[in-house]
């Protein structure tokens, strides 16, 4: 069980460049897919997604209380800035849709796709953000963080590009805590 729980953040950090590795397949030179996963990679990824999502939600909540929280916030701060590159693609992404917008024929859809991305960035933030409020209430219980600050880590791993400074942060305090 040990083993499964260091690999889910481990997966969970890599999970959104499996998208951007299907739609570069061909410049990287993959050929030959089975024409089920071809066919379906879009249901497939999406089933897979909310499995690897739930799995380290609850990895997240339920990990084992004796320690203080560090690998917690560990792995936290790690995906959080690794997932910094998806996040500048899917913005500008979404920059790219809303400009083609201009376009009679994508005025109607490109408020919609805009509005998945947001939901798919939002999602993923969520799902690494509860390792770091994890952490933080257990760092909390253990009188290692005052509750105030482990209610305002988990408020701030609520908002996009703070969530990534209160994840160093948080770490940090963790480190210089244990220290």
């Amino acid at each position: 069980m040990k083993i499964i729980r260091r690999i889910l953040p481990i997966v969970l950090t890599v999970w959104p460049y499996v998208i951007v590795l299907y739609i570069f397949r061909d410049s990287l030179g993959v050929r030959n897919l089975p024409d089920a996963v071809e066919q379906n990679f879009g249901l497939i990824y999406a089933a897979l997604t909310f499995v690897v999502y739930g799995l380290n939600i609850w990895n997240a909540v339920t990990w084992p209380k004796e320690g203080t929280g560090k690998s917690l916030a560990f792995y936290n701060m790690i995906m959080k800035l690794i997932h910094i590159p998806f996040y500048i693609l899917v913005f500008l992404l979404g920059v790219a849709l809303f400009g083609s917008m201009v376009v009679p024929a994508l005025l109607f859809i490109s408020p919609a796709l805009i509005m998945f991305l947001v939901f798919v960035d939002f999602l993923l933030m969520m799902t690494t953000s509860m390792y770091g409020i994890s952490a933080a209430w257990q760092m909390a219980q253990k009188n290692v963080l005052p509750k105030i600050e482990a209610t305002i880590f988990t408020v701030v791993h609520m908002i996009f590009v703070a969530d990534v400074f209160g994840a160093i942060a948080l770490f940090l305090r963790r480190r210089g805590v244990q220290s």
